[in-house]
């Protein structure tokens, strides 16, 4: 499956997922994540915690020591999506930034387009 991406697994994403109150739907979507992209290709997936007042946080620090490559950030008051996104360019990575936001099936969608820019 890297071949699907770029020769060699050069391409490397972030997954940035935006959440507010998604207790009981931000670990479906951080498992079908990981199940979805590609080792060779996932670089890293950082959830951004928007100030959640129910369970979203303990959903995600409870899979954090599950996967090598999940971060945990979050806002100390409401600050929206664009922060979010933001908040995770500005970093040290040099993967490429990829938000997804929703249900996994967003996910899939942005994944089906990288796949066929990379193509050419």
């Amino acid at each position: 499956m890297p071949g699907d991406w770029a020769p060699g697994g050069a391409v490397r994403v972030s997954i940035v997922i935006p959440a507010f109150n998604e207790q009981g739907n931000i670990g479906r979507l951080i498992e079908e994540t990981y199940a979805t992209v590609p080792d060779s290709v996932l670089g890293e997936v950082i959830v951004v915690d928007d100030a959640s007042d129910d369970g979203t946080a303990a959903e995600v620090k409870a899979l954090v020591p599950h996967h090598g490559t999940l971060r945990y950030l979050r806002h100390g008051r409401r600050a929206g999506q664009a922060r979010a996104m933001s908040r995770r360019v500005s970093g040290p990575s040099r993967n490429w930034p990829l938000q997804a936001s929703g249900l996994g099936s967003s996910i899939r969608a942005s994944l089906r387009l990288i796949r066929h820019a990379l193509r050419g």
